[in-house]
């Protein structure tokens, strides 16, 4: 029996939102998902919408009054609807080497995005390592944590502790998530279900966003996104 039994998702009518649905149900969680199918699809949760544990509520997040109900008796809430930030207007961003956060990646970037409700998002992004060997030490006020993919070790001590080696596996072969991450991709898009009609545009105006990372990055200033008379968020 599940200590946490009812969980709510916001945007769970789109790609990650539906998956996630579906991992939950099938372990016995009851699930109630608040899409207003902007993005998201109807589709993606139709298997569900007869299962005795799923609830579906068309509403948009910002109507209070709609949600307020369904949080009630709620043990965890995943929120993933994307659009509540408003239209992205302004761009500020940094690249560097994060070498005093003992991270083990050789680029790192953080962007400020100012959106049209004035509200500020911050997203920080750490870049694959060259060469890519996949290890790295992260560090915590009262201990740290240390990789190796190559080794197929993850250890990690608190303060004043012996190190643990949380987990080993000499057979275990650090490309096979790879594989397996591409495999399931490409089945997807075989079936379809990579594919909606929000596709082009959202990706013409996310390369905005990076271009603009970097266009600010070289300036040293706050770079505005151009507008697209065709495309539009």
């Amino acid at each position: 029996m599940n200590i946490i039994s009812k969980v709510v998702i916001t945007g769970g009518a789109g790609f990650i939102g539906s998956h996630l649905t579906d991992y939950l149900i099938d372990s016995d969680y009851e699930v109630v998902v608040v899409d207003n199918l902007s993005i998201g699809r109807l589709e993606n949760i139709s298997n569900l919408l007869s299962h005795s544990k799923f609830t579906f509520l068309q509403a948009d997040i910002t109507d209070f009054d709609a949600i307020e109900s369904v949080f009630k008796g709620a043990d965890w809430v995943f929120h993933l609807a994307v659009e509540l930030a408003g239209l992205p207007l302004h761009v500020f961003g940094e690249i560097s080497n994060y070498e005093q956060l003992n991270i083990d990646a050789d680029v790192c970037s953080d962007l400020l995005i100012k959106h049209k409700t004035g509200a500020i998002s911050q997203i920080h992004l750490d870049y694959l390592q060259t060469p890519a060997h996949r290890s790295g030490t992260i560090s915590f006020t009262q201990g740290w944590m240390s990789y190796d993919f190559n080794r197929s070790e993850l250890v990690a001590q608190l303060e004043g502790e012996p190190p643990v080696t949380i987990w080993s596996d000499s057979k275990y072969d650090f490309n096979q998530m790879y594989i397996k991450q591409m495999q399931e991709f490409i089945r997807y898009v075989e079936e379809g279900r990579m594919r909606h009609k929000f596709d082009l545009p959202s990706s013409i105006e996310g390369l905005k966003v990076v271009e603009a990372l970097f266009v600010s990055n070289k300036r040293g200033a706050k770079v505005e996104i151009e507008r697209n008379e065709r495309f539009s968020f």
